[in-house]
């Protein structure tokens, strides 16, 4: 997807059928030293490689799936960038088990450049063009031709075609305004088909055999694959979509995902941890997040859009309050603002939260424990997402980036009104752990384990070493990395019992991991007891009660 302004996603969806995934598996070249794999071990491992495969390294993993068909398993993971012109995506996906891209091409060239390369260009008249061009690159004439790919015995072809049968692989791009013109002859809507091919109809069409001469260039080969039964392929090498620059008619923001708050027991027993049946405390139709606790652990502070709702819109979000022995819920805030992230302050009276103002400045503001009294806490300091108090005058903050920058970790005094930036590109989970440290999540740039020479990015937890020092000043910060999170996490919330440990959701799994594991332990598989796609979570401050926000049911 590209906005008007270069900004973007990218959607990476890729779905295996664990038959077929087996007869690919005896068919195709491997990895030394790998083993076969399941199909959802395999791509619950894609992450890191397609990220840096396949888009360069200005992107950042944005969210992650797991996917199940009636008979097939898949993934799906958006990674989000801001400047379309620094992407460049791989024009030969990597396929799932394998070294090189779903067309192994012998290239004449070392490291050949395979991606496609991509400018955003304002025209004349204000709407904006996207040029897309396909790589060129030398080929080994001396290679087998495409040809012999249909090569063999017929109980082998037999054999291929039954694991490449329903096989497809498309690459597209889709505009987030109406597209005005482009010069290729595929396109629905605002997308554009770059490359489609059904690889069985493609494969073992009589055209292909006819292919008896190795190309000379990625070029002629694209030629020889454009008039294949089952192959997309516009015969323009560069491909422009002129698009508009803005929306036509005034767009509505997509609502919150509806999500629920759920509540279960937490203990331990040796080294283990007993999670037990969570139960449903929101209990609402639209958006219940953020749960916090509350210092005596005997209620549960949450956001939730409960006003009324009207087509096209909704209503303004604002703080409750779940008593957990009386089972009761009581409004907090009742404001046309929106109020998030409810924390009760260090004084134990009031709360503070994230408030989306009339004009959308997201400032830090405070009410008392009755939703009275507003004040706010940090006038100049914006946009605010997240916090946690440090003590009863600093604040760590998550502050969103402007101009296509990052978030960042900021430390704030509210005696001064003034705040210092400690990190940089960090994710949306604060914690105060129990030690007084704040931990938060942090993404990095690191080479790839089998390809040295690509960058990926990783998520890290670390600590914000001197939060607890004296004097108390902003100067001195230092941040620490401690582990990073379970294989596959694109957003982690993790949080911290008294004993050190961290728990983290990833997908059905709920993990945990203290100092000295070798790896994260799987603590209790939330998919059997009824969550799905859970995110956030919030520990009592005995921890003994977990919160959970998931999908709802």
């Amino acid at each position: 997807m590209i906005r008007p302004d270069g900004s973007g996603t990218i959607k990476y969806t890729m779905m295996l059928t664990p038959s077929r995934w087996a007869e690919v598996q005896k068919l195709l070249p491997v990895e030394p030293g790998s083993s076969p794999r399941s199909p959802l071990n395999t791509l619950t491992e894609l992450d890191d490689r397609l990220a840096a495969r396949s888009a360069g390294l200005y992107i950042r993993p944005e969210s992650s799936r797991t996917l199940k068909g009636v008979d097939s398993v898949g993934r799906e993971m958006t990674f989000a960038f801001d400047d379309v012109s620094k992407v460049e995506l791989e024009v030969l996906p990597a396929l799932p088990g394998t070294i090189g891209g779903f067309w192994r091409l012998a290239t004449a060239d070392q490291s050949p450049r395979t991606r496609f390369a991509m400018s955003l260009s304002p025209a004349p008249n204000g709407n904006q063009i996207l040029t897309i061009r396909f790589p060129k690159f030398a080929m080994d004439p001396s290679a087998e031709p495409p040809g012999a790919a249909v090569s063999g015995t017929p109980e082998e072809l037999a054999q291929l075609r039954r694991a490449l049968s329903g096989t497809r692989m498309t690459i597209a791009v889709e505009t987030a305004t109406d597209i005005v013109r482009t010069n290729s002859p595929h396109r629905e809507g605002n997308e554009v088909t770059l490359v489609g091919i059904d690889v069985a109809e493609a494969l073992f069409s009589k055209q292909i055999a006819m292919l008896r001469a190795a190309p000379a260039s990625f070029d002629e080969f694209l030629t020889m694959l454009e008039d294949l039964p089952g192959v997309t392929l516009a015969r323009d090498r560069v491909i422009t979509i002129e698009f508009q620059a803005a929306q036509t008619t005034a767009q509505t923001p997509a609502p919150p995902a509806p999500t629920e708050i759920y509540l279960a027991t937490l203990e331990r027993r040796g080294r283990d941890l007993i999670l037990g049946a969570p139960v449903n405390i929101s209990n609402s139709d639209g958006y219940d997040n953020q749960p916090s606790f509350t210092p005596d652990g005997n209620a549960v502070l949450f956001t939730s859009d409960r006003g009324p709702r009207s087509e096209g819109s909704t209503p303004p979000t604002d703080i409750y309050r779940y008593d957990i022995a009386s089972n009761r819920t009581v409004q907090i805030t009742r404001t046309p603002e929106s109020e998030y992230s409810p924390t009760v302050m260090p004084d134990g009276k009031r709360i503070s939260v994230v408030r989306v103002e009339a004009d959308r400045t997201q400032r830090l503001w405070s009410f008392g424990a009755d939703g009275g009294t507003p004040a706010l806490v940090l006038a100049d300091v914006k946009p605010v997402g997240y916090h946690a108090w440090i003590d009863d005058s600093r604040l760590a903050l998550f502050v969103l980036g402007q101009n296509r920058e990052p978030a960042t970790l900021q430390v704030a005094d509210t005696r001064t009104g003034k705040a210092e930036v400690v990190a940089r590109d960090i994710g949306r989970s604060i914690q105060r752990t129990a030690s007084g440290s704040i931990a938060f999540v942090q993404r990095t740039l690191m080479t790839g384990e089998r390809s040295p020479q690509l960058m990926l990015t990783a998520l890290t937890i670390p600590k914000l070493q001197n939060a607890d020092a004296q004097p108390r000043d902003l100067r001195g910060y230092r941040t620490a990395s401690i582990v990073r999170p379970p294989a596959g996490t694109t957003e982690a919330y993790p949080v911290w019992m008294p004993d050190g440990t961290i728990l983290l959701a990833h997908e059905t799994t709920l993990f945990a991991w203290r100092a000295g594991d070798h790896d994260w332990t799987a603590v209790a598989d939330l998919g059997r007891l009824g969550l799905s796609a859970v995110t956030r979570l919030a520990l009592s401050p005995k921890g003994d009660r977990l919160a959970l926000v998931a999908a709802g049911r």
